[in-house]
């Protein structure tokens, strides 16, 4: 979740100063059409590490908001008063009236990230206490609160330095966002892995997290400032009997990265080192893929990737290593009547290999956060929804006994036009391409945002992605099999 935040996000100086009056100005007019329709309440949940700008934040918006309709609410970790009643109750209390914005700090996440991260609630109590704050947030928007939830983020190191300045100005006010992750540096390390998990469990098609670059405070602040107005503008286009919608579901595009940027697809191979090390691999999958230890062991490998990324060629170099009888290539295209009549994940489950079999998807459920989503073949509801429904999906297979190897093969925009060309104007290659990939290849900068939400909301500790750098189709080639072949040596040595 929180790989794309640490791409470093700049503004230009000249940028923030265009940007801010426009974006004030908007704020403001939107602040006021919510006060005059009452159509909900906003309620700004703003979390993360301590030293990321919760503080600049919220004083960012009395900058730039009325305050008389605005109003701030903190939490510290319950005392004993809090405790005679239920854990919800002081949230409840403080909601905002329809028409206003509220902004949380320590909020209803604390406790529970605190406790799971000092060992004081085992792993089922931390899921159930997070099932609750589900339940919690779907009732708040059911009801006419829109949730916007934020955690800006920076790296470690970062955030160390960062508190440091913040402990020897010693503020009152920044004192009081500074003990929103605790205090020592275990307790900030234990809690890294905690949050995200807690993030991903709890981004949802109603009260979807976004994880906001920190570590440029022009960027953040007017990122910021942007996700407040379209949150506003989104529900108040949805007054007059429409159901106002979620808040978004991303961060304004500009300037924004993510993983595939910091990817190095200059990366080659020479035909002789390629011939080696492929020679190589593919015996030694030959050899793996017949150990008895991986018998009773279903294999899953995905396969997703820009168009002429080379999935087909690296799938191709793959199962010649392999026996015939035992693997199957899946090739995901468009459902069909029957698939479409049931839910989407229906024809990925009945294709699951038996034990001992290896399947091969070229092209997966991926699709509903992709495809579906770029071409509005699903609502944004769905989309959005999917992420969690896919984690689970997967971490099922994990729980039972499936190896899960999922790549992404990366390629540039110049050169997938090339291929896209080369394919066009060679006879035996023109099956490969379509008007369809060139109506994706137009779309190239909505797949770029999708495939990073994909990356960021899906790589989880039990189902990773591997980006593969796939510009040099030798180099993308090989790593494939060698990470296959060490995602199967890992599971025979845990055998």
């Amino acid at each position: 979740m929180f790989a794309s935040a640490l791409q470093p996000h700049e503004l230009e100086d000249t940028t923030r100063a265009e940007e801010e009056p426009k974006l004030r100005t908007g704020l403001i007019e939107a602040q006021l059409e919510l006060r005059n329709s009452a159509c909900c309440s906003l309620l700004v949940v703003l979390a993360g590490p301590d030293g990321a700008g919760k503080g600049p934040l919220l004083f960012r918006l009395y900058e730039w908001l009325d305050s008389r309709t605005l109003r701030t609410n903190a939490y510290h970790l319950p005392t004993k008063a809090d405790k005679r009643r239920p854990p919800f109750w002081r949230y409840w209390r403080d909601l905002p009236a329809r028409g206003e914005i509220g902004v949380v700090v320590g909020s209803w996440y604390n406790e529970v990230l605190l406790r799971a991260a000092d060992g004081l609630d085992d792993r089922d109590t931390f899921h159930r206490n997070l099932h609750r704050i589900n339940a919690f947030e779907a009732m708040l928007v059911a009801e006419g609160v829109k949730l916007l939830k934020v955690m800006p983020f920076i790296a470690e190191d970062l955030e160390q330095k960062r508190r440091k300045v913040l402990e020897r100005k010693a503020r009152q006010f920044e004192r009081h966002v500074l003990d929103d992750w605790g205090k020592g540096s275990l307790r900030r390390q234990q809690i890294r892995p905690v949050a995200e998990e807690a993030v991903r469990l709890t981004s949802t098609d109603a009260a979807p997290w976004l994880v906001l670059p920190a570590a440029d405070p022009d960027y953040r602040d007017i990122a910021f400032g942007h996700i407040v107005l379209e949150t506003l503008q989104r529900n108040l286009a949805g007054d007059g009997g429409e159901q106002p919608t979620a808040a978004p579901a991303i961060i304004p595009s500009y300037a924004r990265k993510n993983r595939l940027d910091d990817l190095d697809l200059g990366l080659k191979l020479k035909k002789r080192d390629y011939f080696d090390r492929l020679d190589t691999a593919q015996g030694k999958l030959f050899r793996l893929s017949a150990h008895k230890a991986l018998r009773q062991v279903p294999v899953v490998i995905v396969f997703e990737g820009h168009d002429a990324a080379g999935k087909g060629g690296s799938i191709r170099r793959m199962v010649y290593a392999l026996d015939p009888r035992r693997f199957t290539v899946h090739s995901i295209g468009a459902p069909s009547d029957d698939e479409k009549s049931r839910p989407y994940l229906w024809r990925f489950w009945r294709r699951l290999p038996a034990p001992g079999r290896i399947a091969i998807f070229d092209r997966s459920w991926y699709g509903r956060v992709l495809v579906e989503r770029v071409e509005g073949f699903c609502t944004e509801a769905e989309w959005l929804r999917a992420y969690g429904e896919i984690n689970a999906f997967e971490e099922q297979l994990v729980e039972n006994n499936h190896v899960l190897v999922k790549f992404w093969l990366a390629i540039s925009r110049g050169e997938q036009l090339e291929r896209f060309e080369e394919r066009q104007n060679t006879s035996f290659k023109q099956y490969k391409i379509t008007d369809d990939d060139w109506r994706n290849r137009a779309k190239w900068d909505e797949y770029h945002q999708a495939i990073g939400d994909m990356l960021d909301r899906t790589s989880t500790s039990y189902a990773r992605w591997t980006l593969i750098e796939a510009e040099d189709k030798r180099y993308g080639r090989v790593k494939v099999l060698e990470t296959l072949i060490a995602a199967l040596e890992a599971r025979i040595d845990a055998s």
